[in-house]
């Protein structure tokens, strides 16, 4: 059973353990998208089938985490494609996408494009990095490589309204909440992301 239930960055980067056919739908949801933060897993044998059988079904959908620091890195997003995965996922705080590392970023968010994939960019704002590593920087240079759709995850968080700027001007740029407005609940970012709604439309 897919057993990975606690929040722990640490183990969601290993999923070796995981039953990819026996996925669960949260309460209510007729389709779900698993981010995959293991970039081993569209390699090992004894999930790679049961992984393309959960991306048929129609139930889930799938975005991968590709390592910037392997050389076979464009290689397995393709074989991501292959398997029915959807989007490449880029996280500039879990990945420290700065300086030539967000060059390398760019090419495998080339790369995905060129496999029929969308790229997400987690654009969440805090934690230690908050000054380091600027995630709304990374989306923009992402966006201007690129034409397949990119999802701006979190939808700029604490930043939501710079993310709104970037979507007016981006037209291949869509905001997605996540957590956010949960996290947000009775803050005026709550109330920015009801005016990036307005302003944008809810497609």
């Amino acid at each position: 059973r897919f057993s990975l239930a606690q929040a722990s960055e640490r183990d969601i980067f290993d999923l070796s353990d995981q039953d990819m056919a026996d996925l669960p739908l949260p309460q209510g949801c007729r389709h779900a998208l698993y981010a995959l933060f293991d970039s081993d897993v569209v390699t090992r044998s004894s999930q790679t089938e049961a992984l393309r059988k959960a991306a048929a079904s129609g139930k889930a959908s799938f975005s991968y985490l590709a390592p910037l620091d392997q050389d076979d890195a464009e290689e397995r997003i393709a074989q991501a494609a292959r398997l029915g995965i959807k989007a490449l996922v880029l996280h500039p705080y879990l990945q420290n996408i700065v300086g030539e590392r967000l060059l390398k970023a760019l090419a495998l968010a080339r790369a995905a494009e060129r496999a029929g994939l969308f790229v997400q960019v987690c654009t969440a704002y805090g934690s230690r990095q908050i000054f380091a590593i600027r995630p709304l920087d990374v989306a923009l240079a992402v966006a201007e490589a690129v034409n397949c759709p990119v999802v701006l995850t979190h939808g700029g968080g604490a930043k939501g309204r710079d993310a709104l700027l970037i979507a007016d001007a981006m037209p291949n740029v869509l905001l997605d909440t996540s957590f956010s407005l949960s996290w947000w609940l009775g803050s005026r970012i709550e109330d920015d992301f009801a005016f990036a709604l307005r302003k944008l439309g809810p497609s």
